[in-house]
């Protein structure tokens, strides 16, 4: 974006957090969720994202095999605190559905640092596929389950109504819009 518009200036915000964009006066915020909730922001769809349950290989030669939903009861998972169903993790096989609800004895508000707790041992995860896709490809990370189906997660931009929204920030979501297009669009 800079060199195709170069007075511009971008300020970027990374955490993990549901944020009011206009008490915090953000223009505009990506999340990924399952499900939008109902608000007086706009929301765009950009793109779909797989999330798969996983463990260190390390673990799985220590703690494995988990072959079913109901293994993971003998198993620390931990949750992401920032997720609406952070110790909810739904999943499908067969068309039918399977709910593992736990108490997470590690409760933590940031992705990056499960996939690090992860990749020490800790326990196993429900991570986004594009922060761990390097990690299953090397054999560091082993996903679980992966006859089981996960509900995918969708990218929005979020922004407020037209009233809020400057003219620089419809040229950023026009932008980001065509950046992301055929990216697994939902």
């Amino acid at each position: 974006m800079p060199k195709r518009f170069p007075q511009i200036s971008v300020s970027i915000n990374l955490h993990d957090a549901v944020t009011d964009l206009i008490e915090n006066n953000y223009d505009l915020a990506i999340r990924i969720q399952r499900e939008m909730k109902s608000s007086s922001l706009i929301a765009k769809a950009f793109r779909s994202f797989n999330h798969y349950i996983v463990c260190s290989k390390s673990y799985y030669a220590l703690h494995g095999p988990i072959e079913n939903h109901e293994d993971l009861k003998q198993h620390n998972c931990l949750a992401n605190s920032n997720a609406f169903t952070a110790n909810r993790w739904q999943l499908s096989k067969n068309n039918k559905a399977y709910t593992h609800k736990f108490i997470a004895r590690t409760e933590i508000n940031n992705s990056n640092l499960i996939k690090k707790l992860v990749l020490d041992n800790v326990g196993i995860a429900l991570l986004p596929e594009f922060l761990i896709e390097d990690e299953i490809q090397s054999g560091e990370l082993v996903q679980i389950l992966p006859d089981y189906q996960l509900k995918q997660a969708t990218g929005w931009l979020i922004y407020p109504s037209k009233k809020f929204k400057r003219p620089v920030v419809s040229t950023f979501i026009e932008y980001f819009l065509q950046q992301t297009a055929g990216k697994h669009a939902t």
